[in-house]
C-alpha cells in the first residue's frame, strides 16, 4: 500500500521538528552565542507544531500551501545564515567556517558537534522535503 501525499507531508514535518527540538533542548551553544537563532527556532518550532497539529484534524491546499512557504522561508534561512556565517551570532565568523560548525559532524577542528550537525542537516532535510511536499503539483 503507498504512502499518500498527505501521509508523506505528515512524516517530512514530524522529522523537521525532532531536528529542531534536538537542538532546542541539547544544543547548549545555540542559547548560549545564539540567542536571537534560539528564540527563531523556537518561534519556526512552534508554528510547525501548529502546522502539524492542522494537518493531523484538517488537510486542505490552503493549509498545505502555507505549511510549504513557511518551510521552505526556514530552508532558505537557515543555508544563508550557514553561508554568511552566523552573522548575528556571537559565534559569527567568516562564511566556511559557519558552514563547518554547522556541518562538521564533529570533525576537529570545525567547533561542531556531532549531534548538532546531525540535528541541524535533519532539520535542513525536513524543511525542504516539507516545503517540495507541501507546493508539488497535485
Amino acid at each position: 500500500m503507498p504512502v499518500s501525499r498527505e501521509e508523506k507531508l505528515v512524516i517530512s514535518l514530524a522529522i523537521q521538528l525532532a531536528g529542531g527540538i534536538y537542538l532546542v533542548f541539547y544544543d547548549h551553544r545555540l542559547y548560549t552565542f545564539g540567542i536571537l537563532h534560539y528564540y527563531a527556532l523556537l518561534g519556526y518550532l512552534l508554528l510547525d507544531g501548529i502546522f502539524f497539529i492542522m494537518l493531523l484534524l484538517s488537510y486542505n491546499a490552503k493549509i498545505r500551501h502555507i505549511i510549504g512557504f513557511f518551510s521552505a522561508l526556514g530552508a532558505f534561512a537557515m543555508v544563508l545564515d550557514a553561508f554568511f556565517g552566523l552573522p548575528i551570532s556571537k559565534y559569527s565568523t567568516t562564511s566556511i567556517y559557519g558552514i563547518q560548525y554547522l556541518f562538521g559532524f564533529g570533525l576537529p577542528g570545525t567547533g561542531s558537534l556531532f549531534g548538532t550537525s546531525l540535528a541541524f542537516t535533519i532539520l535542513l532535510l525536513g524543511s525542504v522535503a516539507t516545503a517540495f511536499l507541501a507546493t508539488k503539483a497535485s
